[in-house]
């Protein structure tokens, strides 16, 4: 009898941590997903204008980019077209876009040339839920930032806040 107890905790303890062990996999597997996903998404966000190209200038079409972003996440998280998860994905809810930041040359400090200037310290305050997210960045060339929320689907289902950033290599198109 003492022997079958033994063997029904043991049982119990073995599938805690098989339990345990599956959310830690969800989870991890979702933390890695989201945060590329969003970087690939703002790589494709990166849209400059092409007017502002041939000034030297390196200018974000916002609303392309923003249109870029949600397909890129859409293909690369296999989401609905309204950001919902399909079924059986790890995400519980909706992906959400807490904010994209758009940092062209346009938004930079100038020189006495009018050129912008890199590195630039940029920082701004995203207010979503209620809660302040403080996005600071250095920024070596126009950048695009993105910040998404993604809710998981493992116990309590938690949420967390991916930001991820794209930026050009080059400084500016001109020298």
């Amino acid at each position: 009898m003492n022997m079958v107890f033994r063997i029904i905790i043991t049982s119990i303890i073995f599938a805690l941590f098989l339990q345990y062990e599956t959310f830690d996999r969800i989870m991890l597997t979702g933390e890695m997903r989201s945060y590329s996903a969003t970087i690939d998404a703002c790589h494709d966000a990166a849209v400059p204008l092409v007017t502002e190209m041939a000034e030297g200038r390196i200018v974000f079409d916002e609303t392309k980019g923003l249109t870029n972003f949600k397909h890129a996440l859409r293909s690369t998280l296999m989401l609905n077209s309204d950001l919902s998860p399909k079924e059986n994905s790890i995400f519980a809810a909706p992906i959400k876009i807490v904010g994209m930041i758009f940092v062209g040359d346009d938004k930079v400090p100038k020189d006495i040339y009018g050129f912008a200037i890199y590195p630039y310290v940029f920082q701004q305050n995203v207010v979503y839920r209620g809660q302040t997210i403080t996005v600071k960045e250095t920024l070596y060339g126009p950048s695009v930032i993105g910040i998404i929320e993604v809710a998981y689907r493992v116990k309590g289902e938690p949420v967390t806040i991916k930001q991820a950033i794209y930026r050009y290599k080059d400084k500016s198109i001109k020298k």
